[in-house]
């Protein structure tokens, strides 16, 4: 188990990202949407956790480390036999601390109304 420092805490406040909902949509196997950096530190990278009606899972967005201010579009798999109608979307915003990685958990943003594209 990692702990978090006070100093990666601290960092982890200035994580913040924000999904278009106009972007925010699923299609036959897949979702898409755009996703901006507005904090004010630059992202490692993004895991979105997805949660259906018949089970969950965690991806870890490719491609996905962010600067300060930048914005991309993603478009990812999603089999919704499998995971079911969709529930909610998690973005989890990831920093760099010294030598790792970490999520920041408590900096994530949640989506609840995901429309058909």
């Amino acid at each position: 188990i990692v702990e978090e420092t006070s100093f990666t805490l601290g960092d982890c406040s200035r994580a913040n990202l924000n999904v278009d909902d106009n972007t925010l949509c699923y299609g036959e196997n897949y979702i898409q949407f755009d996703l901006d950096n507005i904090g004010s530190i630059d992202l490692e990278g993004v895991t979105l956790w997805i949660v259906g009606n018949k089970n969950s899972y965690q991806i870890d967005l490719p491609d996905s480390d962010l600067k300060q201010g930048m914005q991309m579009g993603k478009k990812i798999l999603y089999d919704f036999n499998t995971y079911g109608k969709i529930v909610q979307l998690q973005f989890i915003p990831k920093i760099r601390s010294d030598d790792s990685v970490l999520p920041c958990t408590k900096s994530s943003l949640e989506k609840d109304k995901v429309g058909e594209c």
